[in-house]
Parts: structure tokens; sequence; C-alpha cells
């Protein structure tokens, strides 16, 4: 599921197989790769990992034992035991042969907004040479909504029937609720409480003969205030291609079950933008073609801000 070329290297914060980088938590930090650049096998089996979390403003050093503060070791990353297919119910079973994992739990992310890895590879600190700079953004605080008429064919549902809200606050709990309006009367009025990093999500079935101005109102409150409201119509629904309403960064978890097309339309619309499409191993009791979930650096994306590269994971019959 990966798919990594050879050499490349991901840092993936978040317990796996998720994506949920957070500062100020201790948390787990997974370092992936493809296999590692031509070189004998038992030469690269003895390189160590070295691994730094320091501010995005800041420059990686060109060795690790130049690295701002006591950067994490990983001994011997290129040995079999840390070969994903070499490990039993690994997260990450879905991936190619000859991809490695390794995870160093206990982690505290300690910037704001967002954290710069710095990657070292060599058998000791003076000679391990940068390989890998990534800036990842952090979540604290991340609120995300949205409303759509993504059909989940996983869960055997129509379109063109309903429309759904999925709402997720990253590090913090919300209340919500909906007034919905059916030819000029209200009617299934709800709202809930959820707790932090949990996702909330209503669905609202659309009346057989909708009247002009049917649709619901969508309002949000957090700890420190309102979150902002979205409103959502029987007509944007019925629009073609459906419209998607949005409210905060990119909330993922419709894209799961969905068409590719819809699933790339959505990601656009909620103001991501489409990375790679990787396939997955297949998975009969879905359809062909349609995606299974949306990822960031190799796991598991819920969320996440606004611009962020999203990959679509799409189950494919080989």
């Amino acid at each position: 599921m990966l798919q990594l070329a050879r050499g490349e290297l991901l840092v993936l914060i978040g317990t796996p197989p998720q994506w949920l980088p957070e500062s100020g938590a201790r948390t787990t930090l997974t370092l992936l790769s493809g296999a590692p650049r031509a070189r004998p096998a038992a030469r690269a089996a003895l390189e160590m990992a070295f691994i730094a979390l320091q501010g995005a403003g800041s420059r990686c050093a060109r060795t690790a034992a130049r690295a701002r503060g006591a950067p994490l070791e990983i001994a011997g990353y290129y040995a079999h035991r840390n070969l994903i297919s070499a490990q039993p119910g690994s997260a990450f079973a879905g991936a190619q042969a000859g991809d490695y994992a390794t995870s160093v739990n206990g982690v505290v992310v300690k910037q704001v907004r967002e954290t710069r890895a710095c990657v070292w590879l060599g058998t000791a600190p003076q000679n391990a040479r940068l390989v890998h700079v990534q800036t990842i953004p952090l979540l604290n605080g991340l609120f995300a909504a949205s409303v759509s008429t993504l059909p989940d064919t996983s869960a055997g549902s129509a379109a063109g029937t309903g429309y759904t809200l999925n709402a997720v606050e990253v590090g913090g709990g919300f209340s919500y609720t909906v007034a919905t309006t059916q030819c000029g009367t209200g009617v299934g009025d709800s709202s809930g409480l959820v707790r932090d990093g949990q996702l909330a999500t209503e669905s609202i079935a659309i009346d057989a003969h909708p009247c002009a101005g049917d649709g619901s109102q969508f309002s949000f409150v957090g700890t420190g205030g309102s979150l902002g409201t979205l409103g959502y119509t029987v007509a944007q629904a019925a629009a073609a291609p459906p419209a998607i309403a949005t409210l905060g960064g990119c909330e993922l978890d419709p894209v799961a079950g969905a068409p590719l097309a819809a699933a790339e339309q959505y990601v656009v619309a909620v103001g991501c933008r489409v990375g790679r499409l990787l396939v997955a191993r297949y998975q009969p009791g879905l359809p062909s073609g349609v995606v299974t979930e949306a990822q960031v650096d190799g796991g598991l994306a819920e969320v996440a801000p606004a611009g962020t590269a999203v990959d679509l994971v799409i189950n494919t019959q080989r």
C-alpha cells in the first residue's frame, strides 16, 4: 500500500497506521522506507537511522553529530527484522515487498504549528549523512467539517437519497446542532457533544417530494466559542455534480467507499490536493475502483490542514 521507491523515506507521526501529528503529548514516530539504495545488504543492515524533530524554520545539519539536541537512534534500520513483511500483524501489512518500518514510542513533539523531521543514515553520528528532510504540520486545534452526498458503497447506500455531515476537532471537543427544514416546516432537529478526536456524523434523508428551500443548518461550538456554521440544501445535493460544503480544514472520512472520481472531486472541494493514487490489496467486499482510505505521509488520514497533498488508496483487483 505504501509503494515507496528505492531509498525513499517518510516520517509518520501518530499511532500506526494513523497519521495524527500533534504536539505536547506522547505519541509514536515511525520511519518508513523503501528498499535501501544499491549497496551490499550486509553493509546496509549495519546502518543506523538518526531522526530529529526541530523548528520548521531551522535547517537540518549535514551530519547527525551536528544535530540540534540528541536525535532519536534506530540501530540497524535496514536489518531483516524491520522489513514489514517480516513483522506479523504489522499495521502496514499491505506494503510492497522490500519496504521497512520501525516505530519509536513515547515521542513528544515540542514545536507549534509544524515541525521539521531530519533523517540521517550512517554507522555513527559523525558519518551519518542527511538523507531526508520533511516538514510535518501539527494538527492541534484543527477543526474540519463537511457536508456531502458521497455514496458509501461499502454500506450499500444509494446516491441522491440524502446528505451527511462529518466533523472532527483535534485536541478539543465541541458540540453541534442540526436544524432541518422541509417544505417550510422544521423537522428532525438534533444535537450532539463530541469528545477530542471523535467523529461527529449526521445523515439527513431527502424527502421523496422536496420543496424549494429544503435543507439543513449545522452549527458548531468549541471550548473557545463558535466554530462556525454550514448550510446545505436539497438543491445543492441534486446538482451535477453534487455540491460539497466545507468549514475549517479537510475532513477526509467521506472518501472511504466513494468512486475515485467522486473522491478526487471531494478532496479538492474541501481545500486539499490529490497526491498519489495508491493500489490497495483487493478487498472482495468492495467494488473494484472505489477508494478505501485517504493517506498522508503513509498513514491513514481522517483530517488534514487545507492545502495538504492527500494520497488516495484504491481497491483494485489484480
